[in-house]
Order: structure tokens, then C-alpha cells, then sequence
């Protein structure tokens, strides 16, 4: 597995964020503008603004579960990769960079013994670098 394989999950879980973000403007009404009243008639009268957004948060709540579904599909394939790792602290340092989606500060406190930010992402480096 490559390192840009192991950062996809990274990348769609960053997705998903963003689309619940989006999926929450949209429930909250944030996007929809006030009518105007100007007294004359608008439209063809065939919109109809209520169904429209309820299809729109249809949407939106599948390509969610979608995404979801894809980043445990990603884990587990990770998680098999990570088994396969002999050494210890390596294994510790992809589960929780490339599973907990950890930063590499939070990566270094989790694993503790005297590990910084730095030490833990030049382990990770070499590791790929020798393999």
C-alpha cells in the first residue's frame, strides 16, 4: 500500500465534512432568500421551492452515506495492510495517522516515550522509504 493510498482516507473524511457542512446549510435554510412581494405575477407558477430542497437533501444525504461507506471500506483495507507490519511502533503510528486520522503532534502524545511530531513522522518516512 502506498503512502498516497494510506492519505485517501485523509482526503474523504475532509469530504464528508464538508458535505454535512453543506447538507446542514441546506437543512437549516441558510441558502434560501426571502420573496419579494412586488404585486405583479412571477413564473410560470410550476416551481415548487419545498420539494425542490427536499430532492436537494435527498442528494446530499446519499452522496453522504456514500462517502461513509467508502471510508470503511478504505479502514478496513488499511487496517489488513497494518497486520501485516512486523514492527510494533510503526503499526502504532499508521493506526492512528491512517485509522484515527490523527495529526502527527497527537500521533507522537498517543504513543508517548519521549515521541515528538517530527520523530514520529520521519519513522513513518523511513518506513516507506525502505519499503
Amino acid at each position: 500500500m502506498t503512502k498516497h493510498e494510506l492519505s485517501q482516507i485523509y482526503y474523504l473524511d475532509k469530504e464528508l465534512k464538508q458535505w454535512k457542512r453543506l447538507l446542514q446549510q441546506e437543512q437549516s435554510g441558510s441558502e434560501i432568500k426571502p420573496q419579494q412581494i412586488t404585486g405583479l405575477p412571477s413564473g410560470n407558477g410550476k416551481s415548487d421551492i419545498t420539494a425542490n430542497k427536499a430532492i436537494k437533501i435527498s442528494n446530499m444525504e446519499q452522496i453522504i452515506n456514500g462517502i461513509m461507506a467508502n471510508i470503511q471500506i478504505q479502514k478496513e483495507r488499511i487496517m489488513t495492510y497494518i497486520i501485516t507490519i512486523d514492527d510494533s511502533f510503526i503499526r502504532q503510528i499508521m493506526l492512528n495517522r491512517h485509522v484515527e486520522l490523527m495529526s502527527w503532534c497527537q500521533v507522537a502524545n498517543e504513543i508517548g516515550g519521549g515521541n515528538t511530531a517530527d520523530s514520529v513522522r520521519m519513522a513513518h518516512q523511513r518506513f516507506f522509504e525502505k519499503n
